[in-house]
């Protein structure tokens, strides 16, 4: 071979190479593009049922229930335990399938002050499990008394594929309550961890995630608005930043519009 010939040869395998590098970037991309809807969503299903008071429990009819759960309630310890399974005439679980338990227990730490703790057990949301535990606080106060705080810490969410992001959150929960039932709620707050890849993960919300609880009733999750920046790490000090933002079209129809950081669009809307 001709010393053209291997100069030739070079430039197309080194060519072919490039090709190939750029391909699997746009493919981290999308990947961790997909990661965002999963983990924002497995993250803000299950918040309907943390943000209802203890009471509340024990006279709602569970098959108006976000998935039709079966509800025990304990007053004993005060908890409440929602097992979920796939019912077939459970008409609002059809887009957000969930399977496993969720328990709430109910702590009064002091006059002021009390929480609920949710824990996850062998739970599944779309395909998706959910390990660990968070907890949301409300301290009684005259100038805010609809507030709520959540902190978690090395919450698990694993794919179909077992490969799973883990996650440490803390997040404020503003809550709209009419004649004490719960109408609407707005979250805000940031996310930090590692996601499926190993890679360091940060969220920061831009403006609150809205939500009408008429919505999710009907079986609707995404917020009506809110917006977000997610920043991943990779190695050699590259940080990508992609933007997540939530538009409300009709009551009960929003989309979600991720924007990667190489100008891609992914756009969600909800059913």
């Amino acid at each position: 071979m001709t010393r053209q010939s291997l100069l030739s040869f070079a430039m197309l395998l080194l060519t072919a190479c490039l090709g190939d590098a750029e391909k699997n970037i746009s493919t981290d991309q999308q990947v961790e593009g997909m990661e965002i809807f999963r983990i924002t969503q497995s993250l803000e299903e299950s918040l309907f049922f943390a943000l209802q008071g203890f009471d509340y429990f024990k006279t709602v009819n569970p098959d108006t229930l976000p998935g039709c759960p079966d509800v025990t309630v304990n007053d004993a310890n005060r908890s409440v335990s929602l097992v979920f399974s796939a019912k077939s005439t459970c008409t609002n679980n059809a887009n957000t399938p969930r399977t496993g338990r969720i328990l709430l227990q109910y702590i009064t730490r002091s006059v002021l002050e009390s929480s609920v703790v949710l824990t996850y057990d062998n739970y599944f949301f779309k395909g998706n499990a959910i390990e660990g535990l968070r907890e949301f606080r409300r301290l009684t106060s005259i100038a805010n008394p609809n507030r709520r705080t959540e902190i978690f810490e090395n919450l698990i969410i694993r794919n179909e594929k077992n490969s799973s992001s883990r996650l440490n959150g803390s997040f404020v929960h503003q809550v709209t309550l009419q004649n004490s039932t719960l109408t609407q709620f707005g979250s805000g707050g940031t996310i930090e961890g590692r996601n499926i890849a190993g890679r360091a993960i940060k969220m920061t919300q831009g403006t609150l995630r809205n939500y009408d609880v008429s919505c999710i009733l009907s079986g609707t999750l995404m917020p009506k608005q809110g917006s977000e920046s997610w920043v991943i790490t990779h190695g050699a000090g590259q940080v990508f930043t992609h933007n997540l933002s939530y538009t409300g079209e009709n009551p009960c129809k929003s989309t979600a519009t991720l924007t990667l950081q190489d100008g891609r669009v992914i756009v969600v809307q909800s059913p």
